[in-house]
């Protein structure tokens, strides 16, 4: 990734590392402030979900109370052209299978932000997924 400490990449790294402690913290406060209202989401709870305030119906409040230790992979891949910026990422987290046993759930992200009004970068669409629960049964 190309790293420089005050462009485009650096802003959207700091953006993806602010949505994962918000996520981690279970801050739907925080994770709000991130997106756009007209957001767009894709992933393994809901496959389609539009706007703010069903994103974070539909999967925020199904999956981060459900998940520890959700942390994106070190180096994601960053690309920034003028007022908006593409992330691709892996990620990792813990969840608890029907069993009771904690399970390893890696996944992947893929996210677009733009600059609206000269203001900070917000997600406008993008698709968080993620492993299945042990044996397939529902999801995490």
């Amino acid at each position: 990734m190309k790293r420089c400490d005050d462009g485009p990449d650096q802003g959207a790294l700091t953006w993806l590392r602010e949505f994962e402690a918000a996520c981690r913290a279970r801050d739907f406060d925080a994770g709000r402030l991130m997106f756009a209202q007209d957001a767009v989401a894709f992933g393994t709870w809901a496959m389609a979900v539009h706007g703010l305030d069903n994103i974070e119906r539909e999967r925020w409040r199904n999956v981060w109370p459900r998940i520890r230790g959700f942390t994106f992979e070190p180096e994601p891949e960053i690309r920034t052209d003028g007022e908006t910026a593409r992330i691709a990422a892996g990620w990792r987290s813990e969840a608890t299978g029907p069993d009771g046993r904690p399970f390893s759930r890696p996944g992947r992200a893929t996210f677009i932000l733009a600059r609206r009004e000269g203001h900070e970068l917000r997600r406008s669409a993008g698709r968080l997924s993620g492993r299945r629960r042990p044996g397939g049964a529902g999801r995490v």
